[in-house]
């Protein structure tokens, strides 16, 4: 996994310049979906919205790339590898899933754990149950309002220590080659 902050640059991991946002999110269906949620946020804390909903930033590849935002790369990359490079670029990631039901975990939640950011997770109520450790991610559910949510991203951002409580997950990952076939 990358380290925070750090995107692939000629085969490396290196720190590229970040935006002036804190939270990035690409939420295009329904943007009233789960109360006004990013809406709501906005009002509390910078967000980038790169999808349809309430769009206030640009994911032009070419202009970030140019900008220092995105690592100049050799090859076009897929659709999703820019995602996490876009959103990797950012202290934190809105994953917002269509649907609040156990088990409906999509590319959303996958592509937050495997950014080099701390995934903020709106979605199935059994998430926690089903990643790799607690401090993963940030689950939106638990805070009684989206203020007291956005007070604890800020929090968050300027203690880096717990910033960092959520990646040592990482530290305690077991590759497959790994485990003992017995």
């Amino acid at each position: 996994f990358p380290a925070r902050g750090k995107a692939v640059i000629d085969g490396e991991w290196r720190t590229a310049k970040r935006p002036k946002e804190l939270v990035a999110a690409f939420v295009s269906a329904t943007c009233g979906r789960h109360g006004n949620f990013l809406q709501e946020l906005m009002k509390h804390i910078s967000v980038a919205s790169y999808g349809g909903c309430f769009r206030n930033a640009k994911e032009n590849q070419n202009e970030m790339m140019q900008e220092g935002l995105l690592p100049k790369l050799r090859a076009t990359p897929s659709p999703a590898f820019a995602k996490i490079a876009i959103v990797s670029q950012h202290r934190f990631y809105l994953a917002m899933e269509n649907h609040l039901i156990d088990g409906y975990l999509t590319e959303k939640f996958f592509q937050g754990l495997i950014s080099s950011t701390v995934m903020v997770y709106m979605g199935a109520p059994d998430a926690s149950s089903l990643s790799p450790a607690p401090n993963s991610f940030i689950d939106a559910s638990r805070f009684s309002s989206v203020k007291e949510l956005a007070a604890y991203l800020k929090k968050v951002d300027a203690d880096e220590e717990l910033y960092q409580y959520h990646f040592r997950w990482r530290e305690n990952l077991t590759r497959p080659e790994d485990v003992s076939q017995a």
